[in-house]
Formats: structure tokens, C-alpha cells, sequence
């Protein structure tokens, strides 16, 4: 009796067993290496705006890890919003896709469009995506990293306030330091500016580039030299900066001229004005190898940046 009811539950499970596993089998694959989001789209309006979204492609390779690099099209997305005739939140549209494509870390890069000047975006989606997206990091639904237009993007979706640099009582050229071996007339990129950073040492970012023998200022602040190339930023005057430490925000990197250039918030998630992926995605192993010793060891702390971006 005890044998053949054994024999019976055996079958009953195996029956259900073989149909369970071969579906975890089926889902596994797909999310069986992390996966990081650029949030951006396939509309491209400029040609300009894709080539600064598909390096991020090759970040895997660069970085030497197994993880996939996937987009988050903000225009699908508010699509499917408006499918839905706005009944469900954007900001519920939004992490029910993040959710579907397996992304919990979201790059928002750099692109051709400004806040306040042209080239403007040419319709509020984006707006509105990044409202709906800053809804999600204060949750802690999404780890973010924001780099240059991405992070003034995501700040103006806060209420912090960027401005033309022009309009900031600092010199309009917005002193930077070139190298010719990167931005001279015989460089491979005659436009591209170095930036020279200057990183508070108690801060998260410091702690993270911290086996990197950077340079550092007579007061301790660690050094890092970073392609640029930007026409607004983070406004400096007193009332903003005090809006940006109220709304959970920490000013950790200046330029030499006073730029907010790197800023940390109160969710562990980096900004970056200047393009911290340029060296790594933009230049080949050839190059770097002939970079200068200082740029190669801020090329270093990018690869650090961009390792505990993934790995957190």
C-alpha cells in the first residue's frame, strides 16, 4: 500500500516537476548575466544623438565583464502610456518595462539636446519620462548613473535649475586644459576638452577610485583629468546649490572654475557632468596605451566608476 502510494506521488510531482523546470530553463538564459539599461531611444532625430548612445554597447568588452547592455526606449514607453489612455502612471508604465527587460541599473547618457537652449528636444517625451523616471530612484526601484546631458536632464525633472555656462559668471570658454595627444590637431578626437576635476576625498566617489594613485591638491582633493564637452550646467548661484543639497544631492567634484562637475545623492547613485565613459568607449587599447600618465590613471578610475556602477 505504502509502496505504490509512494510510486503514485512520485508521478503526480513528476508529472508537474518536468514542466516547472523546463520553464525556468526557458526564462533563465535571458537574464542569466546582469543587465544594464541605456535610457534612450531608436527616433533619433540627429545622427550625432545615436553615435552617443551605441558605444555604451561595447562597455561589456571594455570593461572586461559578462553583462548585457540593453535599451530603455523612453518613446516605446510613453507609447505604451498613451495606449493606455493614461489611466496606469507613467512612472508605473515605466517600471513595469524595466521590470519585463531585467533592468535595475539605467545609464542616462549624454545626447545633442539642452534644457534651456537649442538644440531643445523637439516634444516633452523626454520631460516626462525623466519626471516619471526620478519618481522610481526615489523609491529605490533603480540605480542610475547620469552622465553630462543625462544628468541635467534628471536634475531639471527635480526643479534644479540649469543654466548656459555663458550666463554663470564664469569665463565662456569654461577653462580647459587639452592634451594634444587627445584634443590637438593630430589627436583622434581635435575637439574633445580635458577637464580637470577636482574629488572631494570623504566622498563615495573617492572611496571608489581609491587604489588609483591619483593626483591630489595641496587641501587633499583627489585629481581626475576627463573629456568634456558641454554648453550648460548645474547653475551656481547660492539659492540653487542650497536646492540641490536639500533635495538629497552632495556637490562632490568642481572644476577649477567652480562647475559642478560630480555630484552624489542620498541613494548611492553618481552624476557626472563631464563624459567619465569617453576614454574607455572612444578610444582604442592603442590609444589609451599612448595617453599620458595621468590620463591613464584617471582612464583607470572610470573603469572603477563604471565596475561598482554594475556590481552594486
Amino acid at each position: 500500500m505504502f509502496r505504490s502510494t509512494g510510486v503514485f506521488y512520485l508521478r503526480f510531482i513528476g508529472k508537474f516537476t518536468f514542466p516547472f523546470v523546463y520553464f525556468l530553463l526557458f526564462l533563465v538564459p535571458a537574464f542569466a548575466v546582469p543587465r544594464i539599461g541605456i535610457f534612450s531611444t531608436d527616433l533619433y532625430v540627429y545622427e550625432r544623438e545615436a553615435l552617443g548612445v551605441e558605444k555604451f554597447f561595447k562597455l561589456p568588452e571594455a570593461l572586461g565583464r559578462e553583462f548585457e547592455v540593453v535599451m530603455v526606449d523612453y518613446n516605446l514607453i510613453h507609447s505604451d502610456y498613451l495606449k493606455k489612455n493614461k489611466e496606469v502612471p507613467l512612472e508605473e508604465v515605466l517600471e513595469n518595462r524595466l521590470e519585463m527587460q531585467g533592468v535595475k541599473h539605467l545609464i542616462l547618457p549624454g545626447d545633442v539636446y539642452n534644457v534651456h537652449m537649442s538644440p531643445l528636444h523637439p516634444t516633452s517625451t523626454k520631460g516626462h519620462m525623466y519626471k516619471a523616471l526620478l519618481g522610481l530612484v526615489k523609491k529605490s526601484k533603480v540605480s542610475i548613473l547620469g552622465i553630462c546631458g543625462g544628468m541635467q536632464q534628471f536634475f531639471n525633472a527635480d526643479g534644479i535649475r540649469i543654466l548656459n555656462l555663458s550666463q554663470m559668471d564664469i569665463a565662456e570658454l569654461h577653462k580647459k586644459e587639452k592634451d594634444p595627444r587627445v584634443s590637438g590637431p593630430t589627436g583622434p578626437y581635435p575637439d574633445r576638452l580635458i577637464r580637470k576635476v577636482m574629488v572631494n576625498p570623504a566622498s563615495k566617489v573617492a572611496e571608489v577610485i581609491s587604489h588609483v594613485p591619483l593626483e591630489v591638491t595641496a587641501n587633499g582633493w583627489l585629481i581626475l583629468y576627463i573629456p568634456e564637452l558641454h554648453s550648460e550646467g548645474v547653475a551656481l548661484n547660492k539659492d540653487n546649490l542650497k536646492l540641490l543639497r536639500e533635495s538629497g544631492y552632495n556637490v562632490v567634484g568642481f572644476a577649477e572654475d567652480g562647475v559642478v562637475e560630480i555630484v552624489e545623492d542620498q541613494y548611492g547613485n553618481f552624476y557626472f557632468q563631464p563624459h567619465i565613459e569617453s576614454f574607455l568607449l572612444e578610444f582604442t587599447p592603442e590609444e589609451i596605451h599612448e595617453l599620458p600618465e595621468k590620463l591613464l590613471r584617471s582612464v583607470d578610475a572610470a573603469r572603477y566608476l563604471f565596475l561598482h556602477f554594475i556590481e552594486s
